[in-house]
């Protein structure tokens, strides 16, 4: 059961993580394609 409970956490955290990384992405790839929509 403990180490259930620890798998559950983790992957909780892991997946925080990822969904912050493809935010961060979005932003980045949303500020380029801006840039060459101004130029």
């Amino acid at each position: 059961m403990k180490v259930n409970v620890f798998l559950m956490r983790h992957a909780k955290v892991d997946g925080a993580a990822a969904s912050m990384a493809i935010l961060m992405s979005v932003l980045r790839l949303n500020i380029i394609v801006r840039r060459f929509m101004l130029y």
